[in-house]
């Protein structure tokens, strides 16, 4: 039932933009995730041996950092998504020379992830956990602030500042699902977590892509209307920039061109902007939830057995 919910989840989110939020399917589909998933939660609430112990969330600091998991997923992944899309299609850098741009990113999560964890020990996941949110929701909004003529040098720091906020929450999420909940339940916990970044990932990319596709149909239809362009032809410019399998490679005079760009590129910022929305009062409710006196609860976490070992403090 939680796959049937998400995969029509993602398949309204993908279709919505394309057949209008009113279409008949669109709404069949979005209907039939509400009601996969509330009868998966309805389910695992009620069975003795659930596959997903929805207990588990009763703890605000599990709570917090399942909220981190699915943000850093949703925000990261959509922008790993766009991100080539901004530099190739609008700026017309080469394949290798934006694969290369990702490269300090990389390099950075690799130098954070150690740090943040060493830092999670001393002094607790709070700190490092809200900051990779919050350096995560500011390179999403830095990055909706270039355009066509950015060059790399002006965006590095949003590269760096989005792989040091990544870096800084992957490993405490995982410290502290580990750390609080009962041994004999930690594989549950484990692909928990696991099953929250995959759909944070799926679904930022299909809701950021459908910020995208409608912001970008409705700036293109205005310019290509102000330049009236003969509807033959806007359709095949339309059909092209949508991807539904136009020709692609057609050669538009320069007014046409430009108004593709301008789309495109006001279609990438807001669906940016949205997501570091989204990442920033993310951060906002894991400081609240991950307020001293929560970390400090011993309140027991699951279902505990004889076995377990007491929830950490």
């Amino acid at each position: 039932m939680l796959a049937l919910g998400f995969g029509a989840l993602v398949c309204a989110l993908i279709e919505g933009p394309a057949c209008g939020w009113t279409d008949t399917r669109v709404l069949t589909l979005s209907a039939a995730a509400a009601v996969a998933l509330l009868t998966f939660v309805a389910v695992e609430l009620r069975t003795t041996d659930p596959m997903l112990d929805l207990h588990f969330f009763r703890d605000p600091v599990l709570s917090g950092a399942a909220v981190t998991a699915f943000m850093i997923s949703f925000g990261m992944f959509g922008a790993s998504f766009f991100l080539p899309l901004l530099l190739q299609d609008v700026m017309g850098w080469s394949q290798s020379s934006a694969g290369l741009a990702g490269l300090p990113m990389t390099a950075v999560i690799v130098i954070a992830a150690p740090l943040s964890g060493a830092f999670t020990a001393r002094c607790g996941p709070r700190i490092p956990l809200v900051t990779g949110l919050t350096l995560c929701a500011a390179a999403l909004g830095g990055l909706s602030l270039y355009g066509e003529h950015a060059r790399h040098l002006e965006c590095l720091w949003v590269l760096l500042a989005m792989g040091t906020g990544m870096g800084m929450a992957f490993t405490p999420v995982s410290v502290v699902v580990m750390k609080r909940v009962p041994l004999a339940q930690a594989g549950m916990a484990s692909a928990t977590l696991n099953m929250l970044r995959e759909i944070g990932g799926v679904v930022g990319v299909a809701a950021l892509g459908a910020v995208l596709t409608s912001r970008l149909a409705a700036t293109l239809t205005g310019s290509l209307d102000r330049l009236d362009v003969p509807p033959e032809i806007r359709h095949g410019i339309e059909d092209s920039v949508a991807g539904t399998g136009a020709d692609r490679t057609q050669v538009l005079p320069a007014p046409v061109h430009d108004a593709v760009n301008t789309a495109v590129i006001e279609g990438l910022h807001l669906a940016l902007r949205c997501g570091g929305a989204a990442m920033a009062a993310a951060a906002v409710l894991v400081a609240v939830l991950l307020r001293p006196a929560s970390s400090q609860a011993t309140a027991p976490v699951g279902k505990p057995t004889q076995q377990d070992e007491p929830a950490y403090p």
